[in-house]
């Protein structure tokens, strides 16, 4: 029995088996623009404070520059926002150009243990995932954060490359990310036979990408989890800091103390 069987079998079957120990979590995603925001003025400030003020355990982000372009002022937008946050950081470029990278950044409380970062199979602009590993409490919590692609048949390839690294991964996991589709696409579908989307669990119907006529459009953006976890909060922020708005969840894992590690 692997780890991840071992979890979900105490998640499943809790009778007799004395006080458990509580895992808590917030986790945020976001597609942050580069660190504009909707109304095209660079804010990584405004950002930086928001997720302050959410507080996350966990946070994902996509569309992350890197020394990019005059529009982000070519900063070090993972080395600002680790900074200014005093979390951990892991970062991945999905696009490298002369000196400045464009990607995927993920930032923890906890320190990270490990991390996995590849490009995704795809015939239009090169998308790719970063997956880390933290410990808590003994447990180890695996986390990826992605950007999928803008066709339907990049989409399929890259959620069937993402499922297959899922396959080497033990242990809790959740995948968050803007995924360019809605609930009935059919790479979002994939996702939701093999893990649990959060927000379909919560009841909460809003989409997630703010159009230019300032309204709340389709959802295309989610958090994903294996079976061990149990959702306990879940909103999506009406903020401006972004084109798409910031999904939140709180999640609880229930271990066994006599099996941390």
């Amino acid at each position: 029995m692997d780890d991840h069987e071992l979890l979900f079998w105490i998640c499943l079957d809790t009778a007799g088996q004395g006080d458990l120990m509580i895992i808590k979590l917030k986790v945020l995603t976001l597609n942050i623009h580069s660190g504009i925001n909707w109304n095209g003025k660079y804010d990584l400030d405004g950002l930086s404070k928001f997720i302050a003020e959410v507080n996350p355990d966990l946070a994902g982000f996509q569309e992350v520059d890197r020394w990019w372009s005059s529009m982000s002022q070519f900063q070090d937008q993972p080395g600002e926002l680790a900074l200014r946050l005093k979390m951990f950081s892991s970062y991945s470029a999905s696009l490298v150009r002369n000196n400045g990278y464009f990607g995927n950044l993920i930032l923890s409380k906890y320190p990270i243990n490990s991390m996995w970062a590849d490009q995704l199979p795809g015939s239009l602009e090169r998308r790719s995932f970063l997956l880390t590993k933290v410990v808590i409490n003994g447990i180890r919590v695996n986390f990826i954060t992605v950007h999928l692609g803008l066709s339907i048949s990049d989409r399929i390839q890259q959620v069937s490359a993402l499922v297959q690294v899922t396959h080497q991964i033990n242990g809790p996991l959740i995948i968050a990310g803007d995924f360019n589709g809605r609930p009935n696409d059919e790479a979002v579908q994939f996702l939701k036979n093999n893990f649990c989307d959060v927000q379909e669990s919560s009841g909460v119907t809003q989409g997630t990408f703010r159009g230019e006529d300032g309204k709340i459009g389709p959802h295309i953006d989610y958090i994903f989890v294996t079976p061990e976890f149990n959702l306990t909060d879940f909103q999506i922020a009406d903020t401006y800091i972004s084109d798409h708005v910031p999904l939140i969840a709180s999640l609880s894992l229930q271990i066994d103390p006599r099996f941390t590690r």
